[in-house]
């Protein structure tokens, strides 16, 4: 590192969703002339939004990912950034100049900037950091935890936004803790996370189950009007941001912890320290699509009429009220302040919170090694050895079963069979196999038509389920669980 680019520039914030402005941002540290990184430090959760919405960490983080990608492809159009600017991006992202830290997010909440500060001096012993934000942030500094600490660590660039101007005062901190505070006057858009959630929340709910897998320009199965009201915000979000918003539903989801009693949200908080430890941020938002999932195909066989306690209820289930709730799962529960969810229910019931904790565990050990657990090896039959990508299984029912100290034999047979299914499964079992397999995020194309099948009753999406990947895995020359096999033949036998 040369004497004259010694500065690492840290760009901070939720990101909840990311915006031009924090592109902008990125854009005006890319031009200071002694920046030697820029690192983007998506916060796990910011001790001043504790009791805000807070969209999940893996959300924001490939949120941000999509957005930086469309920064640095210059033949996607995007409002506030120059041509010039977004070369000027693209050039140090290439570099490996500019970088998205994760510290944040693999830390214990709540994530204290000082904290991190501490850690990053650590990695860069010769640099200078730089805390780069709106001036909006000036009033609080004071305010932020070990304030006098902060000033000694970090160097702050705090850039001018509208309605806010310059001021002198850090809530009286700026002086009182030393604060280096130097201002950039620069046309910053006018633009807020807090009003793009709303405006995200009250947009026309998408179509829960038969809809396309997005992308960037191609809105498959969504009305003139519900397009119309995505690309309104094409001014203040990126083309990929926008699409990554719609797939994947956020905002117009419940916030389940919400309904979780103090310790259900802390196993729900370890559950989500664990995967952002062993997965992939690509992997996680697959688990929180199947928590939501498994979540709402359970909502809508309760409103449905459906007694999970009796097994013959799957064939005298109202399939004229199924596919009526399935339209919209969620129009029941009442979450947030959202004008396209209603829950209803100041407590979810214990089906539901079962299928949330399930899906959300579902694939928490994909990457973990059955050699590591020779006392869960020794337990599984031939074909369950010879069968690798259906390990994590019996894994994750292991682990729950160890770590966590779960003893629910229902939530632990769903995580052990949620790859093969069984004979004679539970509705858990089949609830979570069915939101693994077609959670939001999934892009097959044949992942709409299966979605819709569930009009037909879950078992009927099951069994095309099953041949599919049965099919698919004797093509491929895969071993296939011979389970799998036994739970199509059993499912077709109880027509």
């Amino acid at each position: 590192m040369s004497q004259l680019a010694n500065e690492i520039i840290i760009i901070g914030g939720s990101f909840n969703p990311v915006h031009l402005g924090h592109l902008k941002l990125l854009a005006l540290a890319c031009q200071q002339e002694k920046a030697a990184e820029i690192l983007l430090l998506p916060a796990a959760v910011s001790p001043f939004k504790l009791n805000a919405d807070f969209s999940f960490a893996a959300y924001r983080r490939c949120m941000l990912e999509a957005a930086l990608n469309d920064v640095t492809d210059l033949t996607v159009p995007l409002a506030c950034l120059t041509t010039a600017e977004r070369r000027l991006i693209k050039k140090m992202k290439e570099e490996g100049k500019i970088k998205i830290c994760d510290l944040d997010l693999q830390s214990l909440p709540p994530s204290y900037t000082i904290n991190t500060l501490r850690k990053l001096q650590k990695q860069y012993p010769h640099a200078k950091l730089i805390m780069m934000g709106g001036s909006d942030l000036l009033p609080s500094l004071g305010e932020w935890h070990e304030p006098e600490k902060l000033a000694e660590i970090a160097d702050f660039l705090l850039v001018t936004r509208p309605g806010y101007g310059q001021t002198d005062s850090a809530g009286g901190g700026e002086k009182k803790f030393n604060f280096k505070i130097k201002t950039l006057i620069a046309d910053m858009p006018d633009v807020s996370s807090a009003v793009l959630r709303r405006q995200l929340e009250n947009l026309p709910l998408l179509p829960p189950y038969n809809i396309t897998a997005l992308t960037p320009a191609v809105y498959n199965g969504i009305t003139l009007q519900q397009q119309a009201a995505y690309r309104d915000l094409s001014n203040y979000l990126t083309p990929a941001t926008i699409a990554y918003i719609a797939q994947q539903r956020l905002y117009q989801q419940p916030d389940w912890r919400l309904y979780l009693s103090d310790t259900e949200q802390k196993l729900f908080g370890e559950i989500l320290l664990y995967l952002g430890q062993h997965l992939n941020w690509q992997r996680y938002t697959h688990c929180l699509n199947v928590m939501n999932m498994a979540a709402a195909l359970t909502l809508a066989l309760e409103k449905s009429g459906y007694d999970f306690k009796t097994a013959k209820s799957w064939k005298n289930l109202n399939l004229i009220a199924l596919r009526q709730n399935l339209k919209n799962p969620f129009a029941a529960v009442n979450v947030n302040s959202s004008a396209n969810i209603d829950v209803g229910a100041a407590k979810l019931s214990i089906f539901v919170r079962q299928a949330l904790i399930t899906g959300l565990f579902h694939d928490a050990c994909k990457y973990e090694k059955l050699t590591d657990y020779p006392e869960l090896a020794a337990t599984l039959s031939k074909a369950d050895l010879a069968c690798t990508q259906m390990h994590h299984g019996p894994i994750a029912a292991y682990v729950f079963q160890q770590k966590f100290a779960c003893r629910d034999e229902l939530v632990l047979n769903a995580l052990y069979y949620h790859t093969t299914l069984r004979p004679q499964a539970t509705w858990l079992d089949k609830v979570v196999y069915i939101a693994d397999k077609l959670e939001f995020g999934r892009r097959y194309s044949d992942v709409p038509l299966l979605r819709q099948s569930l009009n037909s009753g879950y078992d009927e999406s099951i069994k095309k389920i099953l041949r599919k990947c049965i099919s698919i895995n004797r093509n491929k020359k895969v071993f296939c669980h011979p389970l799998s096999q036994a739970a199509l033949d059993d499912l077709q036998n109880n027509k």
